[in-house]
């Protein structure tokens, strides 16, 4: 998995990266909703929520958001006319053309999950391939009956990342609750949350690692 171990960047490199960045990249226009790209002729939406990009590459595009310059960054292995997004932080933003739609969980059409733990990295734990579980979980989450949102603290809370050879670049995101009698999958985008039962579970009890584990573990710093 792509972004598995990016440490968030320190907010004063981030900024002076973000203005170096800003003198070179193709100015965005909000308006009525999108943000237009004169240059090439592109409007673009902001992409639902579930939607994450794999790996990031250059600078590419900026807009102001208020006193804020918001520097837009290109998908690797995509067309930035296409998609593009904020640099990753767990709860960034993407953009896609306004003339793409992006498909539900179904649609996506998955083949993989990474499983994963999320603070201000991302640890990815263990990963599901088999075909028949991963349709299972999709089909349990998209037939299952939507339930509100547990508002109370989880024994985990971990992140499924969704793969699929359809949309080569990007992962869709579903939260996954655990609060012990039961367990959740969560769309943050169309606030749909189901209870999974035990699905999953055998990849995912005794083999949950924490941040610092991790980085004991690797040698890389969190």
């Amino acid at each position: 998995m792509k972004h598995i171990c990016k440490t968030i960047a320190a907010t004063a490199l981030a900024l002076t990266f973000t203005l170096t960045a800003c003198s070179s990249t193709i100015p965005l226009k909000a308006e009525g909703g999108l943000y237009h790209d004169a240059e090439n002729g592109v409007a673009y939406a902001i992409a639902p929520m579930c939607y994450e990009p794999q790996a990031i590459g250059d600078a590419y595009a900026s807009f102001k958001s208020g006193s804020i310059e918001v520097v837009l960054y290109e998908v690797e292995g995509l067309d930035p006319t296409d998609y593009l997004t904020e640099e990753y932080s767990g709860a960034s933003s993407m953009f896609v053309a306004s003339d793409i739609t992006l498909p539900d969980l179904a649609g996506f059409a998955p083949d993989t999950i990474h499983m994963c733990v999320q603070s201000n990295s991302v640890w990815e734990f263990s990963t599901v391939t088999d075909q028949a579980e991963i349709d299972e979980v999709v089909r349990v989450f998209m037939e299952g009956e939507s339930v509100p949102y547990p508002a109370k603290t989880p024994n985990a809370d971990l992140r499924f990342k969704f793969e699929s050879p359809d949309y080569p670049g990007l992962y869709y995101n579903l939260v996954y609750v655990d609060y012990g009698d039961a367990r959740y999958l969560y769309d943050r985008e169309s606030r749909r949350c189901v209870e999974i039962g035990d699905l999953l579970r055998e990849h995912i009890d005794g083999k949950i690692i924490t941040e610092t584990t991790a980085a004991e573990t690797t040698g890389q710093s969190a």
